[in-house]
């Protein structure tokens, strides 16, 4: 079809002419000539788009388990959060963005669990109802994928990577929950030794009295 098309404010139009990218277009109306002389693609340039990865809802699931520096093995889920910022490239350099994005920010998510423990990657979380600033590990990750991307003139600004879910092998998750059970049996005898010394104290103020 020929005629007239809008943009509207959160987009721009990549016009192809013969099927050559040949200009952008600002919001508003414009005019082109019938397909296969013209075609115009309609690109989002404000609104955040998000990649879920990892998730057992996700479409795209991560090539493995990832190594910690502790050597334990999880699983992660993670979504990478990024906006369209060239859409002439986003659509012309990189066949397929998303398998993009993925490789690269499981690469550099891979590096970046190998160099934490356990412990401090479950801090990582996301948690729901609950604003958190990023990581200053997610945010290393953030810039590894983003420098990435701009080598590779993708049009892509990546915004946040978030770790939703780490998930364990049996055997490691069985080991995490008897480590938090001892620790809270230790501060419990703790308090306990604490409360029985301040009592004795007291005591024998009082025979002293």
């Amino acid at each position: 079809m020929s005629g007239f098309y809008l943009v509207d404010a959160n987009q721009r139009g990549v016009l192809s002419r013969f099927g050559v990218i040949t200009s952008t277009e600002a919001p508003g109306w414009h005019w082109r000539w019938p397909y296969p002389l013209e075609s115009v693609r309609l690109v989002n340039v404000t609104g955040d788009r998000t990649l879920e990865i990892g998730a057992p809802s996700a479409k795209r699931q991560t090539t493995g388990m990832m190594l910690t520096a502790d050597q334990n093995l999880v699983g992660v889920a993670y979504a990478v959060i990024y906006q369209v910022n060239d859409p002439v490239a986003y659509l012309s350099r990189v066949e397929a963005p998303s398998d993009l994005l993925a490789v690269v920010s499981e690469t550099a998510l891979r590096e970046a669990v190998a160099t934490q423990p356990l412990s401090l990657l479950q801090g990582t979380l996301v948690k729901p109802g609950v604003d958190t600033a990023s990581s200053p590990l997610l945010d290393g990750v953030r810039q590894h994928v983003q420098s990435s991307l701009d080598t590779l003139k993708t049009g892509i600004q990546v915004k946040a990577v978030q770790i939703q879910e780490l998930r364990l092998p049996g055997p490691v998750l069985q080991a995490v929950k008897q480590a938090e059970q001892a620790e809270q049996a230790q501060i419990r005898t703790l308090r306990e030794t604490q409360a029985a010394a301040g009592e004795s104290l007291i005591n024998a103020r009082k025979l002293a009295n």
